[in-house]
């Protein structure tokens, strides 16, 4: 008996308890049941390459939205999100050692990594220097270092106004986080000042 009730498919066994179990057997509670619940919905999965991941920080590039993905291997994942259901890896970028470590802040596409790797801090110098590497995804295919500053001994941010204070042996740099704006938006907006009165 058992082994036939086995082979009975799912769906009949739900049918057959449902018709077999009057209502008045299984009570609810009709205040849970109109209320709706909290939960937590699993969206996607998405295997990504580099091991084990250190860090993520998030982003947008007009509407669309990115995931910077840090892996321990030193390795860098952008990851499209905007569709949270169809997550996709535009670009994994291997860094070199001077240049590893986590991202200090992103526009969009671009991001500015702060290496983790640092020489010793000498008698003349009160912090270690590191590497800060401005690379940008654009081409997700060809990621490129836009701009490389050695030996950056301080830094500090203006998150406020977007702005990176970056200072190395070659002085002090004032860095701008400026993320493009939208054409679709800029678009919408024309429309609307054009022909909205």
């Amino acid at each position: 008996m058992l082994q036939r009730f086995a082979s009975i498919p799912t769906g009949f066994v739900l049918i057959i308890a449902s018709v077999a179990c009057p209502s008045w057997a299984a009570p609810k509670s009709k205040a849970k049941a109109d209320n709706p619940q909290d939960r937590i919905d699993i969206l996607a999965n998405l295997t990504v390459s580099g091991g084990p991941v250190t860090r993520v920080t998030m982003t947008q590039h007009y509407s669309r939205s990115y995931l910077y993905v840090e892996h321990a291997s030193k390795t860098l994942t952008l990851i499209d999100v905007t569709d949270a259901r169809h997550p996709a890896v535009l670009a994994n970028l291997e860094l070199p050692v001077n240049e590893a470590g986590s991202i200090l802040t992103a526009a969009g596409e671009t991001a500015l990594v702060s290496s983790d790797t640092a020489q010793p801090a000498t008698a003349a110098r009160s912090a270690a220097p590191r590497t800060m590497t401005i690379v940008n995804f654009a081409d997700p295919v060809h990621p490129q270092t836009v701009k490389q500053f050695a030996n950056v001994t301080c830094t500090a941010m203006d998150e406020r106004r977007g702005l990176i204070f970056v200072a190395n042996d070659e002085g002090f740099w004032i860095l701008h986080r400026n993320p493009a704006e939208d054409p679709a938006v800029q678009e919408e907006y024309t429309r609307q000042v054009l022909y909205a009165h």
